[in-house]
């Protein structure tokens, strides 16, 4: 299940994904000419407010992690975005802000 949320032109995707928990992913939307330097700016200002270190990142897709449990016993890491204070605010039922 993912849910959308946008602030500020990042895309904030809170996932459900079943046999590995939750996660949240962050996406600045660019446009062509952009240095990236407002994107990273904005998603360094959502990262240290949802408390996500660096050693909270995933560097691997939900096929990858999925494989990695199912054939060699691994586990999936992921944000606890249960301590998150974004969840508080998001029903995850419909995806409606409270």
């Amino acid at each position: 299940m993912r849910r959308l949320l946008i602030w500020e032109g990042v895309r904030i995707h809170l996932d459900q994904v079943d046999g590995l928990g939750r996660f949240i992913e962050l996406e600045a939307v660019a446009p062509p000419q952009s240095d990236l330097n407002d994107e990273r700016a904005k998603v360094a200002r959502l990262r240290s407010a949802l408390a996500i270190s660096d050693d909270r990142l995933v560097a691997l897709g939900y096929a990858e992690l999925l494989y990695g449990r199912l054939h060699f016993g691994g586990t999936a890491w992921h944000a606890d975005v249960g301590r998150n204070p974004l969840w508080q605010y998001l029903d995850l039922e419909t995806g409606c802000h409270k």
